[in-house]
């Protein structure tokens, strides 16, 4: 199935032919990024518990150390309800997955949200 390029949607099963897709293939959030949900799981610095702090919902750091890495966003294998950047997996950070990539950034967050 070739992988089809439509609308706002995040790469799924269903358009991502069940692999991995360029970035940039569809429209950014507002601030600028593209492919926040859905395509690949993200690596997150946080280290995973399975609940946060109701204080910290705004910026949950998890805990200072740990064996399992937050993950966030979904990937080509999951259904359209569950690519969110609110979605939020772990993975041990010293292993690989086809669907788990990483992001550069560059700038602060004030640039973003600008």
């Amino acid at each position: 199935m070739k992988p089809r390029s439509t609308g706002a949607q995040p790469w799924f099963p269903d358009n991502s032919g069940s692999h991995g897709q360029r970035v940039r293939q569809k429209s950014p959030i507002p601030w600028g990024l593209y492919d926040m949900a859905g395509n690949a799981w993200e690596w997150c610095w946080d280290w995973y518990a399975s609940s946060y702090n109701p204080a910290d919902l705004d910026e949950p750091k998890g805990p200072s150390a740990g064996e399992r890495r937050v993950l966030r966003g979904g990937s080509f294998y999951h259904v359209p309800r569950d690519l969110r950047s609110a979605d939020r997996s772990w993975f041990n950070p010293e292993a690989s997955d086809e669907n788990i990539w990483f992001r550069c950034m560059r700038g602060s967050v004030r640039q973003l949200v600008r």
